[in-house]
């Protein structure tokens, strides 16, 4: 039983078994994980890239509604970043991107 317990914690967090055991305990209404209390491997490379890569898309198209609005209308707000596992959810990304929307 050790060995297979060690066999299923090794499989990928994509894999069909554990998206199967996610479905089921989510379903018997169990707590939920936050992303962020994930450990970091949780995710693959290709997620970590994808996450990168929506975060900095959601920050263009800001900066760009940002620059062609109204000349009085407010500024939209910044995106929020992708939660990721074992990184603590923080806006200092978006503070730092609202400064150029405000200049």
């Amino acid at each position: 039983m050790r060995r297979l317990r060690i066999i299923v914690a090794g499989l990928p967090a994509g894999s069909r078994l554990k998206t199967v055991m996610r479905a089921e305990h989510r379903a018997a209404g169990g707590p939920t994980t936050a992303i962020e209390d994930l450990p970091p491997d949780a995710w693959s490379e290709t997620d970590w890239q994808l996450a990168d890569v929506r975060d900095r898309l959601g920050t263009l198209i800001h900066l760009y509604c940002c620059v062609n609005r109204e000349p009085n209308s407010p500024a939209p707000s910044a995106p929020d970043p992708v939660p990721r596992p074992g990184v603590p959810r923080t806006k200092a990304t978006n503070v730092w991107f609202s400064a150029f929307a405000k200049g």
